[in-house]
């Protein structure tokens, strides 16, 4: 299925990035072996990811965010996973009431791109622990 994915990326001309065509297998899954649909999937998620990264993410841009603990990573499992850790009761009652959840899920996907960057180990760490505090 790998194979016919990218023999169909290269008939259509699609250059994926390589943090998308890393994953070609986890979209392959996905799709049920559908290497068309996972394909369009990947496609999406290009697409997604050039546009909500335009600003990037850095730790400067969201450091005083990032101080507030809400999204932290604290350790390792037994098969050396990392840990993240969401704790709700972190959030500022002023995100609350301006309705800034994006600031969230900055601080959520810069863990999570994070851990993508520079935790994942091919073949020995591929996934992590969500650990979400909702007192």
């Amino acid at each position: 299925a790998l194979r016919l994915l990218q023999d169909e990326a290269r008939a259509q001309g699609v250059a994926l990035l390589p943090s998308v065509a890393a994953a070609a297998t986890r979209y392959l899954s996905h799709a049920r072996g559908d290497h068309k649909r996972a394909l369009k999937l990947m496609e999406e998620t290009q697409e997604w990811r050039l546009s909500y990264f335009q600003r990037p993410l850095t730790g400067a841009s969201l450091a005083e965010d990032l101080k507030l603990g809400i999204v932290y990573f604290t350790g390792f499992d037994k098969a050396l996973r990392p840990v993240l850790v969401f704790r709700a009761s972190r959030l500022p009652s002023a995100w609350h009431r301006e309705r800034r959840y994006d600031k969230v899920i900055r601080v959520l996907l810069f863990c999570l791109e994070y851990f993508l960057r520079y935790m994942v180990v091919p073949g020995k760490i591929e996934s992590l622990n969500v650990l979400v505090d909702l007192q």
